[in-house]
């Protein structure tokens, strides 16, 4: 499957300049976005990484916050399964790993999070 350029899409949309007053706004941020853009050290344990996404999230856009999480089966034929399967191949990932909020993370953040399941563990424990 060729892979198409998130950036396309955005010619389809035309500029609009606007005041816009964010006083009230509620925020929805894309969970796999946030996996990757609040960075974690490993010598940290899982109660401390958690609680780094929620100060992310604070500073960056305040307390009126929804995080959503999208998921596919391993078995879904489609394009999100397919891309996601591009991806996880190019990065080498770490074994499955059981957890919980006071184990020191293991592996770094790229390849523990590149490992399905580890990710879709972590995403339950946030």
């Amino acid at each position: 499957m060729r892979k198409t350029p998130k950036s396309a899409i955005y010619d389809c949309f035309k500029s609009v300049n606007a005041e816009v007053d964010s006083t009230n706004a509620t925020y929805i941020i894309d969970g796999g976005y946030l996996l990757h853009h609040a960075v974690w050290d490993r010598e940290q344990t899982f109660n401390v990484i958690s609680k780094k996404y929620v100060q992310y999230l604070h500073r960056h856009y305040g307390h009126r916050v929804t995080v959503v999480f999208d998921s596919y089966s391993e078995s879904t034929k489609n394009i999100k399964a397919a891309e996601q399967l591009r991806r996880n191949m190019k990065t080498s990932s770490c074994s499955d790993i059981i957890f919980d909020q006071f184990m020191t993370v293991p592996a770094n953040q790229q390849q523990f999070l590149a490992n399905i399941h580890n990710k879709s563990r972590f995403i339950s424990m946030l």
